[in-house]
């Protein structure tokens, strides 16, 4: 991608962010709304509630999957020092097994 128009693209996402924000802040909840502005929000209101449980679905998703990865993580490890603990454990049975056999050729 050329330069310029990755510059463009922060640029403009930067821009349109600001704006977003500073719609929110300086829109406070009116209560006499035209006609045409209620017309507007309830139709446009179902669109943003199928967005935002999209985005929720998305954020469970990831989630999800972030879980698994950790579970993965955590399952590699505890295999880890179940071959470590059974190592250590064979090694203690023959010793107690060679132990046992000097003691009874003694």
């Amino acid at each position: 991608m050329p330069r310029w128009l990755s510059r463009s693209v922060l640029v403009t996402f930067i821009t349109v962010v600001v704006i977003l924000i500073m719609m929110r802040m300086t829109a406070p909840e009116r209560a006499n709304l035209t006609v045409v502005e209620k017309a507007i929000r309830d139709s446009l209101t179902p669109v943003q509630d199928q967005f935002t449980s999209m985005l929720r679905g998305t954020r469970g998703l990831i989630g999800h999957f972030a879980e698994v990865d950790a579970l993965l993580a955590e399952n590699e490890d505890l295999q880890q020092q179940l071959g470590g603990l059974l190592s250590e454990n064979n090694q203690l049975r023959e010793n107690k097994q060679s132990s046992d056999q000097k003691v009874f050729c003694a």
